[in-house]
């Protein structure tokens, strides 16, 4: 299995954005946090994520929207939404923020519209 290669701020040496949102609240209020080439280990963005969304105590892991841990800064897309929870939290489904799903659910149905043409 071949993966293509992620465009990050680790690959590329540049600064990109990406979204992190508070996974314990539903109703938490996202941060948008640049990850700087000169990150290089993902801790140092999860501690300061952890600070930015208020999130205590500060965990070690991040998680895609639909579950997938994170584990290194060049599984960060650009622009791409992630769930920080407290350490010792477990991901569960309904742990995602209801903003974060509403936006998920936007964005699918708009791939949905582009790929068949309709609406």
């Amino acid at each position: 299995m071949t993966h293509a290669k992620q465009h990050t701020a680790t690959s590329e040496g540049v600064p990109v954005w990406v979204t992190i949102w508070p996974g314990i609240h539903r109703n938490g209020r996202p941060q948008r946090i640049l990850v700087h080439p000169q990150y290089r280990m993902l801790q140092q963005l999860i501690e300061k994520a952890a600070k930015d969304v208020r999130c205590q105590p500060t965990p070690n892991i991040l998680y895609t929207p639909d579950g997938r841990t994170v584990s290194q800064l060049n599984e960060l897309s650009p622009g791409g939404d992630y769930l920080i929870l407290p350490s010792g939290c477990l991901y569960r489904e309904d742990s995602v923020p209801n903003e974060l799903l509403e936006k998920l659910v936007t964005n699918s149905r708009s791939d949905t519209k582009m790929v068949t043409g309709f609406q």
